[in-house]
């Protein structure tokens, strides 16, 4: 086979392998009863899946992000317009913080490395509130 060929095939493989990956982010919205500051969601994720939570809020208030339920899972928090977790928000399964910015908040759950790999499933439930 010519050495194009073989790149072309390897550049199709990896193309099919990264939309594979982003078929198994979950992406849900984050609702608060009328006049509450908290909310709870349970949920599962199985190898590499992500599963992502999306919370408005304001610039200057607190977030808290609790994760509970599995010793497999942990969480990033994202900015706003940011594509990587805020600095303090890495790898976590408990996290507070003041917000710097106004908008959409993204919260990422999924399982290590060592984990994903094997093919284990890791349920959870994740916990938010806003003050």
């Amino acid at each position: 086979m010519p050495r194009f060929l073989r790149w072309l095939a390897l550049g199709l493989a990896l193309a099919g392998a990264a939309a594979t990956a982003e078929d198994r982010k979950t992406v849900q919205a984050v609702q608060f009863a009328k006049g509450a500051s908290a909310s709870s969601v349970s949920g599962r994720v199985h190898g590499y899946d992500t599963a992502s939570y999306t919370l408005g809020a304001k610039a200057g208030q607190t977030m808290e992000v609790r994760l509970t339920g599995s010793a497999n899972a942990y969480f990033n928090v994202i900015a706003p317009g940011q594509d990587f977790a805020m600095e303090d928000a890495i790898e976590r399964t408990e996290w507070s913080g003041e917000l710097p910015a106004d908008g959409s908040y993204r919260i990422e759950v999924f399982q290590p490395r060592a984990q994903a790999r094997r093919g284990e499933t890791a349920q959870y439930t994740i916990h938010f509130r806003i003050d």
